[in-house]
């Protein structure tokens, strides 16, 4: 495991928390030499005045940070982070056969307590799921190819070549566990830092925390004093089924919505830039919710997670799992399901932070949304273009019909459509073959997907 400081604030971090701080009190902006200083620890750190210690940040890089330890980690609570992770949908060589090695190396270091039997049992329950994995990714990315032909009539015969792995890929790997290693870029003002170490609650969290707050009071000691003993151990996702059933589809169920009438934003506010969270005409939007009831899989809800100005409760396992279209085209799901099976068979025998972070990308959660208006146009626009996530689309779309049913002519199913919706231009600039003209037709521009 690896992680490496890649930036910091040019000034100490006490420094420009106490320049902020004198600023709300002086006629004119405090120069570096100013003689009156605040005390950090007493008068800022200590008396919870910590917007002024919003103002150095710190960005990371990591390596070697399992899956299950960013999903139900670092991106699992606080909004108050930027990051960006490596791809488990398009990266084809993150599950290779070096995977074993690696997540025996990742053993090691996290869990160095658990017994030769508790590896034995994980190494092979990896194994299963990566011999699934690889034995179908050539019939999975032939059945992918012809997906695409039909589904995407527009599409280029080097599109589908460009694509078919890694949509396969995408689908395949629900067999796969988040054990396996990633990499990200992580962004924190000092208190988020703080507070993610004073709380941190999975073994390898704790250890990436531990090696960012060394390498950050490397360069400013002087603040150790923030940050105090680690978070306990004592936090994980519950169980509230154990069937193991195959599911089909992801399921969003609109619980509540304030009616809203008016014309939705112009196109060009909401993409490329989203300027719904910052025009003064769009303040009402923030005052308005949608709730939803989501149910989808670990590797969904890891896609889920980007839209950070979105609210979710906690997530809990149903104790299914999801065999998507390929999957179920190539006769996957038998053996899908076994890997479930014995993914739940393992819960009564290991450590619960392992046993999680073995989860099938696959294991079906349920949480609770709660989105401002802004923040759902902004996430369910995304999300209803055919380049999101096969299972992602499909979850999101089953969300503007309900809320025309409850009001008839809402706002929110007009402006939660994609940039090409009604233009036919791709707003990424890269079309991805769906037939755009289905709008003259009167057709549905938003069928379930396959691929």
């Amino acid at each position: 495991m690896r992680v490496t400081l890649i930036n910091s604030p040019r000034l100490t971090a006490e420094s420009m928390a106490q320049h902020a701080a004198r600023t709300c009190y002086e006629a004119e902006l405090p120069g570096r030499g100013m003689k009156k200083r605040p005390t950090v620890r007493g008068q800022l750190f200590g008396s919870g005045h910590h917007t002024t210690l919003e103002h150095g940040n710190y960005t990371f890089s990591v390596e070697g940070c399992s899956v299950g330890d960013v999903t139900f980690g670092f991106h699992y609570t606080t909004p108050w982070y930027n990051t960006d992770q490596r791809s488990g949908r398009y990266t084809s060589d993150m599950f290779n056969a070096s995977g074993i090695s690696r997540i025996s190396d990742l053993l090691d270091t996290v869990y160095p307590e658990s017994s030769a039997a508790d590896r034995k049992m994980v190494l092979d329950f990896v194994e299963e799921g990566m011999v699934l994995f690889h034995e179908n990714m050539p019939i999975a990315t032939q059945e992918a190819a012809q997906l695409i032909r039909e589904e995407r009539p527009r599409a280029s015969e080097k599109f589908i070549e460009n694509n078919a792995k890694k949509l396969a890929q995408e689908q395949l790997r629900v067999a796969i566990p988040v054990i396996f290693p990633t990499a990200f870029y992580y962004t924190v003002d000092l208190v988020t830092l703080v507070t993610q170490y004073r709380a941190a609650w999975k073994p390898g969290m704790r250890l990436v925390l531990q090696k960012m707050v060394e390498l950050v009071l490397a360069e400013d000691p002087k603040i150790g004093y923030m940050f105090g003993d680690i978070g306990e151990l004592n936090k994980e996702p519950e169980f509230i089924g154990t069937s193991c059933k195959p599911v089909h589809d992801p399921i969003s169920v609109v619980l509540d919505v304030d009616p809203y009438y008016g014309d939705p934003p112009p196109r060009e506010d909401i993409h490329p830039i989203d300027f719904l969270p910052v025009k003064p005409e769009y303040l009402d939007l923030r005052t308005l919710n949608l709730r939803t009831c989501e149910t989808m899989s670990v590797m969904t809800m890891g896609q889920d997670q980007r839209h950070r100005s979105v609210k979710r409760s906690e997530a809990k396992f149903t104790g299914e799992i999801y065999v998507p279209p390929i999957a179920q085209a190539i006769g996957m799901e038998k053996g899908i399901v076994q890997v479930q099976r014995n993914w739940m068979g393992l819960r009564d025998s290991l450590d619960p932070s392992l046993h999680v972070n073995l989860a099938p990308y696959g294991a079906m959660v349920t949480y609770v949304k709660s989105s401002d208006f802004a923040s759902a146009i902004h996430d369910l626009s995304k999300r209803s273009c055919m380049k999101a996530q096969q299972e992602h689309f499909n979850k999101d779309i089953q969300i503007a019909p309900q809320i025309e049913l409850l009001y008839p002519g809402h706002m929110l199913p007009r402006a939660m459509v994609p940039p090409c919706y009604g233009c036919k231009v791709c707003g990424e600039g890269d079309p991805c073959g769906r037939d755009m003209t289905t709008q003259d037709r009167g057709e549905n521009y938003f069928p379930r997907r396959r691929v």
